[in-house]
């Protein structure tokens, strides 16, 4: 299968939110894509910045796959420094708002570029454009949904966690976290299903 390309990503997204193209109108770019997907399809790439290549790839094909099963996502979090793992950590702890990680920094394949998380946007708000909600859907058939399509595409998900976390996905196949903070990064691509 073809790596996907944000074209690809973008007119399956329009499609999933039901946006007409009229809506969807000319881009900058003068292709013929919605401003509101292309602000989702940016915060994903940006999100997406900074993980390990391989996965990079791998996320790319699996939004491009959920959105053409009609889930409609974004990536919400990719890598992650010490010091921005830290803050999430203090959530809840020291810090106001609500537990979102039991992970310190050093314990998470978000701060080694091995992670991301995923929300949903929810296309029934927005007049139809969709708005990123987080934690959303609370019925877990939508994130199966989505776990099956990354764990067809070699990647550990969350959702099968003895603590369940079902917007995360993981690659690092073989590896420990001691082997990541070691420096070690894994070199082989994820298994690929059709």
């Amino acid at each position: 299968m073809k790596p996907s390309t944000p074209a690809l990503i973008l007119g399956a997204l329009a499609t999933v939110l039901g946006l007409s193209a009229m809506q969807r109108g000319p881009s900058r770019g003068g292709s013929a894509t919605s401003r509101v997907p292309t602000t989702y399809l940016m915060r994903s790439a940006q999100a997406i910045r900074g993980l390990n290549s391989t996965l990079q790839a791998t996320v790319n094909e699996l939004l491009a796959r959920a959105y053409l099963a009609g889930i409609p996502v974004i990536v919400a979090s990719g890598a992650r420094t010490y010091e921005e793992q830290e803050a999430i950590y203090a959530q809840g702890r020291t810090a106001p708002g609500a537990i979102v990680t039991h992970a310190r920094p050093g314990e998470s394949w978000h701060n080694f570029g091995l992670a991301v998380d995923f929300a949903f946007i929810d296309p029934s708000v927005a007049g139809g454009m969709g708005k990123v909600i987080w934690p959303w859907p609370s019925d877990p058939a939508m994130w199966e949904r989505l776990g099956v399509i990354g764990e067809a595409l070699g990647l550990v998900w969350g959702g099968r966690f003895a603590q369940v976390d079902r917007p995360h996905f993981e690659y690092h196949p073989g590896m420990r976290l001691s082997d990541a903070r070691a420096g070690m990064r894994p070199m082989e691509e994820p298994r690929r299903v059709a």
